[in-house]
């Protein structure tokens, strides 16, 4: 059973993979304990309540033995969380529920990550055709260096984040020419600003992306993602490349750096705002795209939960899910 099939009241068998162990506590008032998890697979995420009986030593040791990463297999029941108003699985020991820690052996690690649900194949096209589309040959010879066999081969699969927007293997390409496309639509409206130079912004600015996770059955920040950051790990890739490259003009690397390092938002792990009109542009067409993907996203959790209304904590406000009656 995956995530997305869940409905409340119905039993829940299947295989998750533990994403978060959140806590483990004792009871109010009768002996014993309960822990919870957050679980997921290729379709979603879910809370997870265990819920023990008296016998506190057997649910210590199974919470400790279940490391964020693995993967559980479940029986249990669908419930809607009393705190969240979300789905959520509950595990009863007493009501004859069961949960096993599932040994590596039994399943693939990237079974449970979600996918984008374009193709690579469509989105390696659309990536390449903002490549043509470039006419400068000093910017065409940065892309070339840059994007190499092995690099390609780790741009397609990246996930662009952990838990917000493009949160799934091939996000990082797709969030990527999502970006350059929508800068080709600025440069509709304003053809004064200089296209190669967005474009080339456009597909440098997250490759760092590529060497920031490690990917098993979740998705995880690595330490050179964790101490570095996705934005400095790209302006190295962009100061190596150039190295190769006779006669580059000084200037056209300085403002590929500017737009790599830039944003409006200094808690992404950017440096300066933007300062250039090109690279307002993609610092502009990447956020309409981080919002659009998470609100998309927000959105579906809230009609799959079948509330009329619900309260995203990610965006601060109450998102109307059309689980009701429509309008």
């Amino acid at each position: 059973m995956k995530v997305k099939e869940i409905q409340p009241g119905g039993r829940i068998t299947g295989k998750f993979a533990v994403i978060e162990k959140i806590q483990i506590k004792d009871y109010r008032i009768k002996k014993g304990k309960y822990f919870i998890l957050r679980v997921g697979d290729d379709t979603g995420e879910v809370l997870l309540k265990y819920w023990g009986n008296g016998e506190t030593e057997k649910v210590e040791t199974l919470y400790s033995g279940i490391d964020e990463g693995c993967v559980i297999d479940v029986d249990g029941v669908c419930v809607i969380d009393e705190y969240t108003g979300k789905r959520a699985i509950s595990v009863d020991v007493d009501a004859g529920h069961g949960l096993r820690v599932v040994d590596p052996s039994e399943y693939e690690k990237k079974e449970f990550l979600p996918r984008a649900g374009a193709s690579s194949q469509d989105l390696i096209a659309r990536f390449n055709s903002l490549i043509k589309r470039i006419s400068n040959p000093h910017i065409k010879a940065i892309l070339s260096e840059v994007l190499d066999e092995e690099r390609i081969k780790r741009f397609v699969e990246s996930p662009c984040t952990i838990r917000h927007n493009h949160s799934y293997l091939g996000g990082l390409i797709e969030h990527t020419v999502n970006i350059g496309e929508i800068c080709c639509l600025i440069h509709k409206h304003y053809p004064d600003l200089d296209l190669d130079l967005m474009i080339a912004g456009a597909l440098l600015r997250n490759i760092g992306k590529v060497y920031e996770f490690d990917l098993s059955t979740t998705i995880e920040r690595n330490d050179k993602g964790n101490l570095i950051g996705h934005a400095v790990i790209s302006d190295e890739i962009l100061i190596d490349s150039a190295k190769n490259i006779p006669d580059i003009p000084e200037d056209l690397i300085l403002k590929l750096r500017h737009i790599i390092l830039s944003s409006g938002r200094k808690d992404w792990g950017t440096l300066v705002p933007p300062k250039i009109p090109e690279a307002m542009a993609v610092y502009l067409a990447e956020q309409l795209d981080i919002m659009l993907n998470t609100f998309i996203r927000i959105h579906g959790e809230a009609f799959r939960s079948g509330e009329r209304w619900i309260y995203s904590r990610e965006l601060g406000y109450t998102v109307f899910a059309r689980g009701g009656d429509e309008v």
